[in-house]
């Protein structure tokens, strides 16, 4: 019985917490409770947050994750989804090579990191992107990080983050060493 009670209690708290209110982005239901859709293309993955888990999930299937930091409502978010993903070549290249895992830089969901610690989602995003929105993570089949970049980060070196992950250059360089050696090849290039 007291289990019963246990169980009514966290649904009318779940219940009570959600809100009513609709807001400019709601998709318009007559409930009036906000649909809100996330600031990212619906080919994300669905996670649940537990990073080894989607790191596991991902290597099942010869791909490797990025976790994309995002902030609701950010202009630079909207800007690099509309600029970089939305090009056909570099979404083809994510959803054949990768699982993306989003995370809200100011959310309160629960993150398990590699190690097992559970974390809000915001404290997770400080210990592994600092305060820069979008920012992509790439992790390998351990989920390391190999590679990190910005959304302000130009076409070129966002592509160059894919190629570098893509064919696992991380066991044989660094990903700034990469980057330093393809600026030395552009430069022999124009200089030749």
């Amino acid at each position: 019985m007291t289990s019963i009670f246990a169980l009514l209690t966290l649904l009318v708290s779940l219940l009570l917490s959600m809100p009513l209110v609709a807001d400019e982005n709601d998709a318009g239901n007559d409930a009036g409770i906000t649909t809100k859709k996330p600031l990212y293309p619906g080919w994300f993955k669905d996670s649940f947050l537990d990073i080894a888990d989607d790191v596991e999930d991902a290597s099942s299937k010869n791909k490797r994750v990025i976790l994309y930091f995002y902030e609701p409502d950010c202009g630079a978010c909207k800007a690099f989804l509309r600029d970089k993903l939305a090009r056909p070549l570099i979404t083809q290249t994510i959803k054949k090579n990768f699982d993306v895992v989003p995370i809200n830089m100011w959310g309160d969901n629960i993150v398990v990191d590699m190690d097992g610690g559970v974390v809000s989602e915001r404290d997770f995003s400080f210990s592994r992107q600092g305060r820069i929105i979008p920012t992509l993570v790439f992790l390998n089949e351990k989920g390391v990080n190999i590679a990190r970049i910005f959304g302000s980060s130009s076409i070129s070196r966002f592509m160059a983050a894919l190629h570098y992950s893509t064919e696992r250059l991380d066991s044989s360089i660094s990903f700034f060493d990469y980057i330093d050696k393809l600026k030395e090849e552009e430069d022999e290039a124009f200089s030749s």
